[in-house]
């Protein structure tokens, strides 16, 4: 009898396990989508049907244009355009000059995944303005008007044993001093030294 039991409750397992493999094939023809391709594989890449509206470029080709108040310095400035932060590993793109009217106008191809780039105005007098400015289109506009980023260059006077908050001497082939830190730095004569 225990035999027959056995026999029975297999059989029935059995039954189950294939209802349900049926009703998963039954599941698993109706939850295909018809695919809406024409059937024809392009043998040739120039048989290949493409969107127009596609956009092939993953570059973009800038129009910029820099100007500089006439409160400025008289004279000509440097512009220089990074891919980002000069300070922060920000990688020079383009340098130019303004024109009489303080006007820097160019064209610029660059990434179309960048949505801004760093803009420095060198002028005559050797100070920097620096500007994250977004990129709109196809157009970088900007101009300088005393409200950006300074960072002032280093002057030498004839007189750095008064006022100085800091005095550095030795051999100097590099010097950095971080933004935003304040004071009057005094480097001794007759050393070569460059300032970033």
């Amino acid at each position: 009898m225990n035999t027959k039991n056995t026999n029975q409750k297999l059989i029935a397992g059995f039954k189950s396990v294939f209802f349900l493999l049926i009703i998963a094939g039954i599941l698993s023809l109706t939850a295909c989508q018809k695919n809406n391709n024409d059937g024809s594989t392009p043998s040739k890449f120039t048989d290949l049907k493409v969107n127009p509206n596609f956009n092939f470029d993953n570059f973009v080709d800038l129009n910029v244009t820099i100007n500089v108040t006439q409160g400025s310095q008289a004279g000509v400035h440097i512009i220089k355009i990074y891919n980002g932060n000069p300070g922060t590993n920000g990688k020079l793109v383009k340098t130019g000059a303004t024109d009489n009217s303080l006007k820097y106008v160019t064209t610029l191809r660059v990434p179309s995944s960048l949505t801004e780039l760093w803009v420095a105005d060198l002028g005559p007098n050797g100070n920097y303005k620096y500007k994250a400015v977004p990129i709109t289109g196809t157009t970088l506009t900007y101009t300088f008007d005393g409200t950006s980023i300074k960072s002032r260059r280093l002057k030498a006077g004839p007189d750095c044993s008064s006022g100085c908050t800091q005095t550095i001497t030795g051999n100097i082939s590099n010097l950095e001093i971080s933004s935003g830190t304040a004071g009057l730095y005094c480097l001794r004569e007759h050393r070569q030294t460059s300032a970033t």
